[in-house]
Order: C-alpha cells, then structure tokens, then sequence
C-alpha cells in the first residue's frame, strides 16, 4: 500500500548568530521558492501555532500530461490526458518544528520532497540570511580596522543553521559478522580537502573521491570488520557500500547506513483527506499538522519534548 511516513530531525543554531526562532518567524508570510534542475518547482509555506512552527513544502511539476488506466469494453487501455493551463501536477510535505528545542517531525511519501532536500532548502535559507548580516556588521567597521576585527566578525558567521535526521544507529559488526565472507568495499571521503596537500596534482579540481578497495580472502573476516568500523568517521553519509558473499555463496551488497526512525504512518488516501482541510494562508489549521503537532505533544513527547541547548 502507497503510505506516507514520519521522520524526526532538528535544528540548531547553537553555534551561529541568528536564533533559530527568530529565523523561522522571519520566514512566516514569505514567498520562498527553490527551481529544480528538473523544471520542477518547490516552495516552502512556514505558519506558526503557540508551540510549533509548521509548514508544508509544495512541488510543482514540470509536467502537462498524465496516464491512467480505464476499462473499455473489458479491455484494459491508457488514457492520456492534459492539465488545463492554470493546473499543476503537485506534490505536499508537512512538517512541524517545536519552538523550545528545533526537533520537528516530516511527513513523506514516494515521489514527494525528502527529508535531506528539505533540509538543504531551509540551511541554504539560513546561511542568505546569515551572509546578509556579516555583510552589514562588516560594513559598521572603520575604514582602516585591524584586520583581527574583521576576522572577528567572519567567525561569529562561520557557522550556519546544523541539521540531524534521528536515527537508529546501525551496529556495523552485528549487520557484517553474519556473510560468509567479505569481499569488498566501496566508499566515498566525506572530506576531499582532507586527502590533498600542495603535491596534489589536482588540488582545487576535485568534488569527491571513491574507493573500491578488494579484500584478500585469507584475512580474517573480524579484522576486515574492525578495519571498516575504524574507516566510518572518513566516509561519507550514505555511500558505504560493503560487497558480501552469503551461505550459498551468492553475492550480496550491504548498504552501511544509519536507519531513519519511522515515527508512525499513514495510508495515502487518508493522507489525501487530510490534504483537503490545507489551507496556504493557515496552514497550522491543516489537519495533517495537526497529527504531526500531536505526535510531537503525546506519543512521542520523550522526544520531540525535551530540553535542550539550540
């Protein structure tokens, strides 16, 4: 069955110059829009409730047509049909973000926005914002300052809005000590920067770095793992990939990631009644943030709750 899922994470700006709160209240009301390479569009409605902040993220497609299938004369056929000129093909996210801490909880389903993209849109917002105001307290500095002033203000400016998906962390040992053997691994540094010095032939040409490293068969397959789990930190996210053989010496490939907590699901259709109570200029009356909001308070307050440092 087609569902839509919930996926917690945060945002801190424990580290940066702009509250988080004050971020997201300067967002209440703006038209903020994200092109996709693909001609597709995405825009970001931030409404507010006592406790939360909230949303919807909303992607237009770059599309006119769409197929369905219908009986004719008991025969099964395509049926294309055109979008009237003023309709888009849309797909919705909400998602909620609890004033005292920055946790939030994101509603997905196939084919819609991801959490990560999310993510990306709203900590690329953060850091216009956070350039925009180096830029002015930059300019309140004297003509001949130090330049210690003016390295001063660029560091409170470093950094931007942080963003964690909450997940279950996957015990690396546990998931590998089960195959017969291991065979190979494929990673990409999370850090090119890191492999390069001034010898580097293409130092400032490069944007990633894989390795497909091959094991010898005869090492033993516990030293293999130690190797691996000592080699996570330099990975980066997502992209281990660990070539294994089973008991029935089929091939196999393990995908070394960390596993995003599922915080409970919903059947599509339902989640399509719930899309006809959203309304853009009250989106926190919607009722599918109203789920996300009570979630948040009840079932899952041990989480979305508690205090922290933001």
């Amino acid at each position: 069955m087609y569902i839509s899922k919930n996926f917690g994470f945060s945002f801190s700006t424990a580290k940066s110059d702009i509250p988080l709160c004050d971020f997201l209240n300067s967002l209440i009301g703006k038209n903020i829009e994200f092109s996709l390479k693909s001609g597709n569009v995405r825009r970001i409605i931030v409404d507010q409730s006592d406790n939360f902040f909230c949303g919807v993220v909303i992607t237009l497609k770059d599309q006119r047509s769409y197929a369905s299938l219908v009986n004719d004369q008991g025969q099964v056929k395509v049926k294309i049909s055109d979008l009237a000129d003023l309709e888009k093909i849309a797909e919705f996210n909400f998602w909620v973000i609890n004033k005292l801490n920055g946790f939030g909880m994101y509603q997905y389903h196939y084919g819609a926005c991801t959490l990560s993209n999310f993510a990306s849109m709203v900590t690329s917002q953060y850091r216009r914002d956070l350039e925009a105001k180096r830029k002015v307290e930059l300019a309140k500095l004297p003509d001949k300052a130090p330049a210690k002033q003016e390295k001063a203000v660029n560091s409170r400016f470093f950094h931007g809005l942080a963003f964690e998906m909450l997940v279950q962390a996957r015990d690396i040992e546990e998931v590998l000590a089960k195959y017969k053997e291991i065979r190979s691994f494929k990673y990409e540094v999370a850090s090119v920067e890191a492999l390069a010095n001034d010898d580097f032939p293409l130092l400032g040409m490069v944007s990633k770095v894989r390795h497909h490293v091959s094991f010898d068969s005869t090492v033993d397959s516990h030293l293999i793992i130690k190797g691996i789990q000592d080699m996570m930190s330099s990975v980066k996210d997502r992209s281990g990939r660990v070539e294994v053989l089973d008991d029935e010496d089929e091939p196999f490939s393990v995908k070394l990631m960390d596993v995003p907590v599922n915080f409970g699901e919903m059947p599509y259709d339902i989640f399509m009644k719930g899309l006809a109570t959203f309304d853009s200029t009250d989106a926190s009356k919607c009722d599918l943030i109203k789920v996300l909001m009570d979630k948040c308070e009840k079932e899952y307050a041990h989480v979305f709750t508690k205090e922290v440092a933001n």
